[in-house]
């Protein structure tokens, strides 16, 4: 049996081409707006949110929620559909159920799971930010 040397280079050369471009593409990716963040909650704002409960804050692309899971671990995350970053879409939450809503799209977001799709399209979890929370009773979001 003989090999056609030429020929097999070839097709080796094409599958790594089209290896290469499918690999690059950034379907799967979305480019979140970068915004500078920079939140601080003091006691008395804090006090509002329960265990298990969130609130809503402005700042951020959308907006921020902030989530408390336990007594004094908190979680906070962009308001912005992961599906339709460069929209004007802004999920809408539901105290019942502690989870968001897409209203473009219809993607699902439970605060309860880190942010995490219940049900798409969307692909990726609500973008987080960065929470230290002080034993004065402050919490600083940021970026």
């Amino acid at each position: 049996m003989r090999i056609n040397t030429p020929k097999l280079k070839k097709v080796f050369l094409l599958f790594i081409f089209t290896s290469t471009v499918n690999g690059c593409k950034s379907d799967d990716y979305q480019i979140f707006p970068n915004v500078s963040v920079y939140v601080s909650l003091d006691a008395a704002v804090l006090a509002r949110i329960g265990v298990g409960s969130y609130d809503e804050y402005s700042g951020g692309v959308k907006g921020i929620v902030v989530y408390q899971s336990m007594p004094g671990e908190y979680q906070a995350y962009d308001k912005l559909c992961t599906n339709y970053p460069s929209d004007t879409a802004t999920l809408v939450f539901d105290k019942g159920t502690n989870s968001a809503t897409c209203p473009k799209c219809g993607s699902k977001f439970s605060l309860p799971l880190s942010g995490m799709v219940t049900k798409g399209p969307a692909k990726y979890s609500l973008r987080p930010y960065r929470v230290t929370y002080y034993t004065s009773g402050r919490l600083i979001i940021s970026n």
